[in-house]
C-alpha cells in the first residue's frame, strides 16, 4: 500500500490521534511517546482506508464559478 505520510498524518490528526506528524510511508504509526500505534483499532481503520491521492486545488476559474453562484444564491434571498 502507498501510503502519503503528510496526508495520513492529517487524517490521523482529524480523528483526534496524535502523532506529532510521525509515520512513513510503509503505514508505521508512532504515537507521542515514540510508540507504533499502526495495529490499533482506530489507527488501523484510517490506515486501510487511506488514499495516497490528495483533493487538486480548485482552479481560479473553478473557484470565480462558485463565487458566482454563492453570490447569485445570496441574492435571491434577499429579494
Amino acid at each position: 500500500m502507498k501510503i502519503n505520510t503528510q496526508k495520513l498524518c492529517e487524517e490521523l490528526k482529524v480523528a483526534g490521534i496524535t502523532t506529532h506528524g510521525n509515520c512513513n510511508s510503509n503505514g508505521v504509526v508512532w504515537d507521542d511517546d515514540n510508540k507504533e500505534i499502526q495495529d490499533r483499532p482506530d489507527v488501523k481503520a484510517i490506515v486501510n482506508k487511506h488514499t495516497p491521492e490528495t483533493t487538486p486545488e480548485p482552479t481560479v476559474q473553478d473557484q470565480i464559478k462558485e463565487l458566482k453562484k454563492q453570490v447569485d444564491e445570496l441574492g435571491k434571498k434577499i429579494k
